[in-house]
């Protein structure tokens, strides 16, 4: 398989698992850049473990040059590490790198949304961007001061819709369609109450 091929593959894979842009850009530009400019200079432009692993070789080297830090070589290392996952499953480990998002909530929140997901039984795409729709909004009540669902009002379910359209102007429906799953999930597990309802009305 062409290493570029493979490349595009992973990028792919981080994006559908909601990892953030900004980091999938660096891997883009300051890993996989080197890794397939290594690969060229040493005469090939195919996936090849061996080549790969004499990159990391001489990336261990830089390290003891002080040419590159400790924090860039772990990130090169996984970055190869994603390559061989790719080549062999066709697909990342969805725990894995999506535990990576810029977005944190609390331990309560964090359960909560994943027993949601467990509970869906939609495609691995989907299940990625209702991950990364509903997290987004556990973090904006969180920073509001809540930590949990108990005294969550309507009104800053709508504060926050208000405030998320401004950024996500083409997929507000997408956003509302995973506010609804969640709201809905939680008030069968009697978690939350019928007052709360995803519209911008």
């Amino acid at each position: 398989m062409r290493l570029d091929q493979l490349i595009n593959q992973t990028l792919e894979e981080l994006k559908q698992l909601g990892i953030a842009e900004s980091t999938i850009k660096s891997y883009r530009y300051s890993a996989y850049s080197l890794i397939r400019n290594y690969c060229v200079k040493h005469g090939t432009n195919c996936y090849k473990p061996a080549t790969l692993d004499s990159f990391l070789s001489a990336q261990k080297k830089r390290i003891e040059n002080s040419e590159i830090s400790k924090r860039h070589y772990r990130k090169l290392r996984r970055a190869v590490q994603m390559l061989h996952e790719i080549y062999q499953y066709g697909t990342l480990q969805w725990d894995y790198y999506s535990a990576r998002s810029i977005y944190k909530s609390n331990d309560y929140f964090s359960l909560c949304l994943k027993e949601f997901l467990d509970a869906q039984h939609l495609s691995r795409g989907t299940i990625a961007n209702l991950r990364t729709y509903i997290l987004q909004f556990l973090c904006y009540i969180e920073h509001n001061g809540h930590c949990d669902f108990n005294a969550l009002l309507p009104v800053v379910v709508k504060d926050y819709l208000m405030a998320t359209a401004e950024t996500h102007q083409g997929s507000m429906g997408n956003v509302l369609y995973a506010l609804r799953l969640f709201f809905n999930y939680l008030k069968k597990k009697f978690i939350a109450v019928d007052r709360l309802k995803p519209d911008t009305e």
